[in-house]
C-alpha cells in the first residue's frame, strides 16, 4: 500500500465510504458485514457516485440508455439487493475516482 492509497482511503472514509483501496471482495464483505445504518448509507452513496460518474465519464456516451441503466441497478425495475450490481457499481465508481482530476465527494 502506497501513500496515494491511505490518503485515498482517508478520503473515502471521511465521505463514508470503505476504503475503495483494497479489493472488490474486500470492498463488499466491508458493506455487507456494516451496521444497516452504515450498510444504507454506504449504498445510496455509492448509487449517486455511479450516477455521477456516469453522467462525467467518458466511456458512456449515453449515460441513459436503459440497459446501462439496467445494468448499474439505477432503472428502478429492481427492489432487492443484489451483489453483482454492487460489484459493477464498485468497479465504475474505482475507475471515475483515478481517472478524476476534481474533488466529487
Amino acid at each position: 500500500m502506497n501513500s496515494f492509497d491511505v490518503l485515498f482511503d482517508i478520503k473515502c472514509l471521511d465521505a463514508g465510504l470503505p476504503p475503495l483501496s483494497h479489493k472488490r471482495d474486500e470492498i463488499i464483505k466491508m458493506i455487507i458485514s456494516s451496521s444497516k445504518e452504515d450498510r444504507r448509507r454506504m449504498s445510496r452513496k455509492i448509487r449517486k457516485l455511479t450516477k455521477t460518474a456516469l453522467k462525467n465519464s467518458r466511456m458512456w456516451q449515453n449515460h441513459e440508455d436503459e440497459n446501462v441503466l439496467k445494468h448499474y441497478g439505477l432503472s428502478g425495475t429492481q427492489k432487492t439487493f443484489c451483489i453483482k450490481i454492487l460489484e459493477r457499481r464498485i468497479i465504475l465508481i474505482k475507475k471515475f475516482l483515478n481517472e478524476s482530476d476534481y474533488n466529487v465527494f
